[in-house]
């Protein structure tokens, strides 16, 4: 082979490589993101905030407000007020 064909063949071969790493990188990335959330639904009880079932809910290094927001945005909730006897959906994690 000559020298430029070579040269050509590498670099085709190359970005077959990085395309291939590319595509399963993705691939890898999107099934991660689609996983199944699983929910439970809680019963509110007398004094039961929606600040602090997320408090409860959540991780230690997650900021709360985000929480709160996942939470209204699941059950619909245009406040974070709530009721005794509301049932809502909280993600079990």
């Amino acid at each position: 082979m000559n020298r430029p064909t070579s040269n050509l063949l590498v670099r085709l071969l190359s970005l077959l490589v990085l395309t291939v790493a590319v595509f399963l990188f993705l691939t890898v990335s999107s099934a991660a993101a689609t996983e199944p959330i699983t929910y439970d639904e809680y019963r509110v009880r007398v004094g039961d905030t929606l600040w602090g079932i997320a408090d409860t809910i959540s991780e230690d290094d997650v900021d709360l407000r985000e929480v709160v927001g996942e939470l209204r945005e699941i059950n619909g909730l245009a406040t974070s007020s709530l009721m005794a006897g509301d049932v809502i959906l909280v993600p079990i994690r």
